[in-house]
């Protein structure tokens, strides 16, 4: 006779990594990968201010899932942890997040009344970006009612209708640009309809003929968002109508269509920054604003905007990670940076020769 030993083969153990916990625009994206099993479920508790704040099911196949959590925070440090159930590699199981959250700019549009379709005009489009990024709505004013009083409270303004600016408006505006505002031109015709505010945009308007679909990122790559560009598909944008940009010494080309033109060119003006379009906001020009990436697109030039760039930039950091900031001789560095760890806990690092 003959005695066999049969062993049986023990299943893989699923094993569930928290990789990411991004904050965009009213959510909490939590990237987690799953290994060890073709698909599974988890179970994700978010805490924050020292409280399981939220729960969801997460269920996951082999590769890279995402879970969104929505959430209100208020402006300071919203911190906390996304913990997912424990499996049997504890390590990667939470991860520990630390977010600056500003005010949102209070925006201003500035806007003729009357010359639109209700629901398709400027105004509107603006508004229902906003509102779809969980922002207040903008206060509306009529190019006649540009005074510094009214300005006092925006922090960022979209100029939609310029030729009808008197000489007045045209010199508040630019008083208030150089002492800190953010202002977004668009066209409301020919080049003629930005002629009064020509000296101090960021480049020369002209008339083309010339159409390209779609738009790309240009320095706009840069830009400080909690998101890249490539996940959304900006060749589909339609431009029927546009002016030519021709950027002055200085400026930047923030975006360009598909021949390579400029579609929106910044520059800074006094302490201020302006933001220069080539497409007026209207179904005539474009159906940019019926595509979902526009309300990004807004969103993201206004944060833009609002952002001065006198004080040093924030940078969000890994665990573990090692970051050298060093300023060059033309540059003043700061005594000392601040670091803000997962926790919410706030600690001073002084800057020694540069570093």
């Amino acid at each position: 006779g003959c005695a066999m030993n049969a062993r049986r083969k023990s299943a893989p153990s699923a094993n569930v990594s928290l990789e990411a916990a991004e904050l965009h625009e009213g959510e909490l994206r939590v990237s987690a990968a799953l290994s060890g099993k073709a698909a599974v479920a988890t179970d994700l508790t978010l805490w924050a201010g020292g409280r399981a704040a939220d729960k969801r099911r997460l269920p996951l196949r082999l590769g890279r899932s995402v879970a969104a959590f929505t959430v209100s925070p208020a402006t300071g440090v919203f911190s906390g942890r996304v913990e997912a159930r424990r499996d049997a590699l504890a390590a990667d199981d939470a991860f520990y997040f630390a977010y600056a959250v500003r005010e949102p700019p209070r925006a201003f549009v500035i806007e003729a009344a009357g010359r639109d379709l209700p629901g398709s005009s400027g105004a509107y489009f603006l508004k229902r970006a906003l509102e779809a990024g969980r922002q207040p709505a903008p206060a509306l004013l009529e190019p006649a009612d540009v005074t510094a009083a009214r300005l006092r409270e925006a922090k960022v303004v979209l100029l939609l209708s310029p030729s009808r600016l008197n000489a007045a408006g045209v010199q508040t505006l630019e008083r208030w640009v150089r002492s800190g505002g953010g202002l977004w031109v668009f066209p409301d015709g020919d080049p003629d309809s930005v002629k009064q505010l020509s000296p101090f945009l960021p480049a020369k308007v002209e008339r083309t003929e010339a159409r390209g679909a779609g738009l790309a990122p240009a320095a706009a790559a840069a830009w400080r968002i909690p998101f890249a560009w490539e996940e959304f598909d900006l060749s589909r944008g339609e431009i029927r109508r546009a002016l030519a940009l021709l950027p002055r010494e200085g400026s930047q080309i923030e975006f360009k269509d598909g021949r390579g033109a400029p579609l929106l060119v910044s520059g800074r003006l006094g302490r201020g920054r302006i933001l220069l379009s080539a497409l007026a906001l209207k179904p005539s020009w474009t159906n940019l604003p019926l595509k979902p990436v526009f309300a990004t697109w807004v969103l993201a030039a206004l944060s833009r905007l609002a952002d001065r760039g006198d004080a040093e930039p924030e940078r969000m950091l890994k665990l573990e990670e090692v970051y050298q900031r060093t300023w060059r001789d033309s540059e003043q560095p700061p005594a000392a940076v601040t670091v803000v760890s997962p926790d919410g806990a706030a600690a001073r690092v002084p800057v020694s020769d540069g570093r």
